[in-house]
C-alpha cells in the first residue's frame, strides 16, 4: 500500500502488545509481587499450594458451565503458563529466573495432581 510504514504499524503494535503484557503480568500483578518474595527453598511449595488452589477453584467455575471440563481446564493451564512466560520476559520485574522457574514447576505440579483426582 502506497503512503504505508509497515516498520511503524509493527513497532506500534509490538509497543501496543508490550504495554498489554505489562498490565497483565508486569510488577504490580499480586502473583508477580507473591514470587518476589519467593526463594529457592519455598518457591516449589508456595507454587505446588497455588496450583492445588487455582485448579480447585477454577474447576467449580467450570462446572457450572456448559462442555468438556477437562479441555477447559487445560486451556486455563496454557493460559497461565504464557502468564508465567509473560512475567519472566519483563524486565521490570526482576524475578529471579531460578524462582520462577521453581514455583512453575510446584504450580504445574499442583495443578496436575488436583486434576488427576478429579
Amino acid at each position: 500500500m502506497a503512503g504505508c510504514d509497515w516498520t511503524k504499524t509493527t513497532t506500534t503494535q509490538e509497543n501496543a502488545d508490550e504495554k498489554i503484557a505489562r498490565q497483565l503480568a508486569g510488577p504490580n500483578n499480586p502473583i508477580v509481587q507473591k514470587i518476589k518474595t519467593l526463594n529457592m527453598s519455598n518457591a516449589y511449595s508456595t507454587g505446588y499450594n497455588d496450583g492445588v488452589n487455582e485448579v480447585s477453584r477454577q474447576a467449580q467455575r467450570v462446572s457450572m458451565m456448559q462442555g468438556d471440563m477437562v479441555e477447559q481446564l487445560r486451556n486455563l493451564k496454557e493460559l497461565k503458563g504464557t502468564f508465567f512466560d509473560m512475567a519472566g520476559q519483563i524486565s521490570d520485574n526482576h524475578l529471579d529466573p531460578g524462582v520462577l522457574a521453581e514455583y512453575r514447576r510446584g504450580w504445574n505440579d499442583g495443578w496436575d495432581t488436583l486434576q488427576q483426582v478429579r
